[in-house]
């Protein structure tokens, strides 16, 4: 890896650590960039050349944890990524992000959660030349993975991890169509 690429992913780190470390203590719309900026231990300059916005630490979050798992857990198809196994592993990475998921959903930000696995899901699909219905069948999918995931996380459920994958994967079976 060249240096620059070594200092950005320093940068970007330690700007989305100190963000999620002033979440918990504060709305993020309290939180100023220059608190940020100070918390990160960057200068005004780098962040800014690094982010447009506070969204947009958040946005690079959760685009490296989607490419992280992406990389853990590739898929070739569609059906591949609507399988039991491959549903528990998007849990598996959830329980590991959950304490950061449940700060953004209290924040009033799991919609950029929801944005960004959406772009995720269409542009790895993108070489396919999807057709119209089928990126409204992403939308569908990533709409009820994201709703079964936060309630699951942020309520008192009872149910396992693997129940919880059956329902998603229940609510996906127009998967099976795509075969």
């Amino acid at each position: 890896m060249n240096k620059h690429k070594e200092e950005h992913q320093i940068v970007c780190q330690s700007t989305i650590e100190a963000l999620f470390s002033l979440m918990e203590k504060k709305a993020f719309s309290e939180i100023s960039v220059t608190e940020l900026i100070q918390k990160a231990g960057i200068a005004r300059t780098t962040y800014y050349r690094n982010f447009t916005s506070k969204e947009a630490v958040i946005s690079t979050y959760i685009d490296d944890i989607l490419r992280n798992f992406n990389a853990e857990y590739p898929v070739r198809n569609f059906k591949d990524r609507y399988q039991n196994e491959h549903i528990l592993h998007i849990l598996d990475y959830v329980l590991r992000y959950e304490n950061h998921l449940k700060i953004l959903y209290k924040s009033g930000l799991s919609a950029i959660y929801l944005d960004r696995i959406n772009r995720y899901f269409i542009e790895s699909y993108r070489e396919q030349k999807l057709s119209e219905r089928e990126i409204f069948d992403i939308y569908a999918y990533t709409g009820s993975e994201f709703n079964v995931i936060f309630n699951w996380l942020m309520g008192d459920s009872k149910l396992n991890k693997n129940e919880i994958a059956e329902l998603i994967k229940r609510s996906i079976n127009w998967a099976d169509e795509k075969t």
